[in-house]
């Protein structure tokens, strides 16, 4: 059966893709929808992975108003946002959601980093407390989950 794109209220629609792992782990619908993009965004780690891309592209950095406004200049056009793992667990699919409305964005999850960490070990986690420390301050949360929880995932950044 052939894949109809849906047809969002005003001409706008952004497939946001989950990346996963590692390029590997893309499913041939995630390469189709990358290979006819007309906009490829992503962070430079994941453009990285698509050298021989010939469509635009916008490197996402904090500019994430930046990467709204190129968006909505773009009415009818294939847009494509790259993303780690789910990109509604703390990603950037909750704020295109927000900023561009639900009917106009389509999310694509992957394997996160969570169930990919818990897989190597070779642990379930569906009782597994997951907290984000990346770029936020949940000590709150942290604090709460060592409390309550017998295994934890913490997402963490540099900082």
């Amino acid at each position: 059966m052939e894949h109809k794109p849906h047809k969002a209220k005003r001409d706008l629609l952004v497939d946001v893709v989950g990346v996963g792992m590692a390029p590997d782990d893309l499913t041939q619908a995630h390469l189709d929808l990358i290979a006819r993009a007309d906009l490829l965004a992503g962070g430079r780690r994941h453009l990285e992975w698509f050298p021989d891309c010939t469509c635009d592209t916008f490197d996402i950095t904090a500019d994430l108003p930046g990467l709204i406004e190129r968006i909505r200049r773009l009415p009818g056009r294939r847009i494509v946002v790259l993303a780690s793992g789910d990109p509604l667990y703390y990603g950037i699919g909750a704020y295109l959601t927000r900023a561009l409305g639900s009917d106009a964005v389509r999310i694509h999850p992957n394997v996160t980093s969570v169930a990919a960490a818990f897989a190597r070990m070779g642990e379930p986690w569906q009782d597994a407390a997951v907290v984000s420390l990346h770029g936020r301050d949940q000590t709150h949360a942290l604090e709460r989950a060592l409390r309550t929880a017998e295994r934890i995932a913490v997402f963490t950044d540099p900082r």
